[in-house]
This record gives structure tokens, sequence and C-alpha cells, in this order.
């Protein structure tokens, strides 16, 4: 069970500000987020590879995944993943 936390608008799609997940990485976890809370769908993925939005922001323990091994990074039970979604400004 991986802790994941939600932030602006990923945290009103699925109505809570922390989830908890089982996923072996990132791609079966937003798999799961994406079946179990229909509402992230939209933000969250698209319908191309790679599954998740490019300028959507996801760390694992602080850390880009995009740092890491992407979709294909390696999930353990202590772990906290953040997802945040584009930031903009000017």
């Amino acid at each position: 069970m991986v802790t994941v936390r939600l932030f602006a608008v990923f945290r009103d799609a699925v109505g809570k500000k922390q989830v908890i997940i089982p996923a072996k990485d990132i791609r079966e976890l937003v798999e799961s987020l994406n079946s179990k809370y229909e509402k992230i769908v939209p933000f969250l993925t698209k319908t191309t590879d790679p599954l998740v939005l490019e300028d959507t922001i996801i760390l694992v323990n602080g850390r880009s995944i995009w740092f890491l091994d992407g979709l294909e990074t390696k999930l353990k039970e202590e772990d906290v993943v953040s997802i945040f979604p584009p930031i903009g400004g000017g």
C-alpha cells in the first residue's frame, strides 16, 4: 500500500486529500486511481503513452518520477506519492 497525497484539482476530483492505493509502480498506481476515481481521469491521463499528462507533477518521496524511472518507477510500502497539477504563472 502506497500513500498518495492529492493536490488542487486532483483532491477535488477524488474528494480526499490522501488515499492509500496498492501499487508496485507508478503506472499501476495511475491505472488504479483512474479505475477507482473516474473524475480524476481527465486531469491525470491521456489516451496514448505516456499514460500521464506531461505537465502533471508526480513525486515519489519528494523526487520527480521523470528523474527516476518515469511510469516504471518502482514503489515500496513506505513510499509517499504526491500528485500536483501543472503550475502556471506569469
